[in-house]
């Protein structure tokens, strides 16, 4: 699928997502700040410096809700550069826990992840990367994600991220019918 071109909101506080996620502040990726992206739904996409932070994720969510909420997001997507397989496509690896669970592929946020990681120069304009997600809790999902940017000037006013595509496919876990009176 499309998704609309992104808004860029606010960057966060490093020290506070740390907090907030349960991880340390060496985690976070240094040279990607924390940052609210929207393609139609906002979350917080939150760059680690390496997969191996991920297992350790344990967003607060009581507090955090309120937290991000208040600059403009609903949910930490948090991701990391994972280990790839040469020739493959770079592969990266995410986590998004909510309120009593944890979602085993997000593609509202994987598009607000591939957005900001073009926006930031860590993924190349039209490059096709893999994204697993669900590893942890044992559902695991593998999506494909690009964006464009344009305007070539990255990190400026004038950039624009556009052609944001998700894709993947699905598997069937329920089927129900609903009977009307």
């Amino acid at each position: 699928m499309t998704q609309r071109d992104p808004e860029f909101g606010a960057e966060l506080d490093r020290s506070e997502v740390a907090r907030l996620t349960g991880l340390a502040l060496e985690d976070l990726d240094p040279g990607l700040p924390p940052q609210i992206v929207s393609t139609g739904t906002a979350f917080a996409v939150v760059a680690l410096a390496c997969d191996d932070s991920l297992a350790r994720l344990k967003v607060n969510q009581q507090e955090a809700t309120a937290w991000l909420r208040a600059r403009g997001g609903r949910w930490f997507y948090v991701l990391a550069p994972a280990v790839r397989v040469s020739g493959a496509a770079p592969l990266w690896r995410a986590r998004m826990q909510f309120n009593g669970g944890e979602d085993p592929a997000t593609g509202s946020a994987a598009g607000c992840a591939i957005s900001y990681l073009v926006m930031r120069g860590a993924v190349a304009p039209g490059q096709r990367i893999a994204l697993h997600q669900g590893i942890e809790m044992g559902r695991p999902s593998e999506i494909f994600l690009s964006a464009n940017i344009r305007n070539e000037h990255k990190g400026t006013e004038s950039a624009r991220v556009t052609d944001v595509r998700v894709a993947g496919s699905t598997v069937l876990v329920a089927q129900g019918q609903l009977f009307l009176p």
